[in-house]
C-alpha cells in the first residue's frame, strides 16, 4: 500500500514525521486484545450469538471500520480529538440500530397494531361525521 503523506500542522511539527514505535506497538496491541475480547464475547454469549451479530452488523453500518482506518492514520496529536467524536458519534449510531435490529418482531408488531388502531378510529370518525352532519341540519 501507499504511505500516507505527512503534512506538518503546527510549527513544531515537520514533515515526513515518523510516528513514536511505541505508539505503534501500543496500537497493534490494542488491536489485538480487542479481536481477542471480541472472540472470548462469542464464546461466552453462544446463544445470544444473533445479538452479538446484530451489534457487529450495526456497527459496520454505521462507520466503525472506516473510523478505525483513521484511528490507524494517526500521525499527530491534533487527530485525536476528531477521532474520539468519531468513535463515540459511531457507538451512537451503531447503538441506536442495533437495538431497532434487534427488536424489529417487536416494533413490526407495533406499526400493525398502529395501523390497525388507525383503520378503527378512521371509521369511528366516519360514523362521527355522519351523526354530526345530521345534528347540525
Amino acid at each position: 500500500g501507499s504511505a500516507r503523506r505527512l503534512e506538518p500542522q503546527l510549527a513544531f511539527e515537520g514533515a515526513r514525521q515518523v510516528p513514536d514505535p511505541a505508539f505503534v506497538v501500543a496500537v497493534t496491541i490494542v488491536r489485538v486484545v480487542l479481536s481477542l475480547y471480541l472472540g472470548v464475547c462469542i464464546l461466552i454469549f453462544g446463544s445470544g450469538l444473533p445479538n452479538a451479530l446484530t451489534t457487529i452488523q450495526a456497527l459496520t453500518v454505521a462507520g466503525i471500520w472506516s473510523w478505525w482506518s483513521q484511528v490507524s492514520n494517526i500521525a499527530y496529536v491534533a487527530d485525536i480529538p476528531p477521532a474520539i467524536e468519531g468513535l463515540f458519534s459511531v457507538i451512537f449510531a451503531g447503538s441506536a440500530t442495533g437495538y431497532v435490529m434487534m427488536l424489529q418482531p417487536l416494533i413490526d408488531l407495533v406499526v400493525k397494531g398502529m395501523l390497525f388502531a388507525g383503520l378503527f378510529v378512521d371509521k369511528l370518525l366516519d360514523l362521527l361525521q355522519v351523526a354530526l352532519a345530521d345534528w347540525s341540519g
